[in-house]
C-alpha cells in the first residue's frame, strides 16, 4: 500500500512536471463558433478538457480509465485570461485560459489552455 502510494506520488509529480513546463499549452482547435468567430457552438466542459489533455499528454496517469488514479484527477476551476474571471462550469468563447488541475489530494498544476475557431 504504502509502495503504491509512493508510486503514485511520483508518477503524479513527473506529470506535472510535463504540465509545468513553460512551453506546454492544451490546444483546443477546430471548434465551431457563431458568426463573429468567437462565441462557441456547445461550450467545452471540465470532462472534456480532461479527455484533451488526456489527448495531448498521453500520459496513463490522466486516463479517465485507470479509477485508481482518476479518482483525484479533477480540474478544480478554470478562469478566463483576458478578465481574470472564473468559468462557471463551460468555456464558451475562443480565447485564453488557465485551468487548476488536481493530480492528488496535495499536488495540482495550473494549466494554460487556447480555444481556437
Amino acid at each position: 500500500q504504502q509502495m503504491q502510494q509512493a508510486l503514485k506520488t511520483q508518477t503524479a509529480q513527473a506529470v506535472h512536471d510535463k504540465l509545468s513546463d513553460e512551453s506546454f499549452v492544451l490546444r483546443i482547435p477546430n471548434n465551431k463558433t457563431g458568426p463573429d468567430g468567437h462565441k462557441l457552438f456547445g461550450g467545452i466542459g471540465h470532462k472534456k478538457l480532461l479527455q484533451k489533455l488526456q489527448d495531448q499528454v498521453d500520459d496513463p496517469f490522466l486516463s479517465q480509465e485507470s479509477s485508481s488514479n482518476n479518482k483525484h484527477v479533477k480540474i478544480v476551476r478554470v478562469v478566463d485570461d483576458s478578465d481574470g474571471s472564473l468559468v462557471a462550469k463551460e468555456i464558451k468563447q475562443t480565447g485564453s485560459y488557465t485551468m487548476t488541475v488536481q493530480l492528488t489530494s496535495d499536488l495540482s498544476v495550473d494549466v494554460p489552455v487556447l480555444v481556437e475557431a
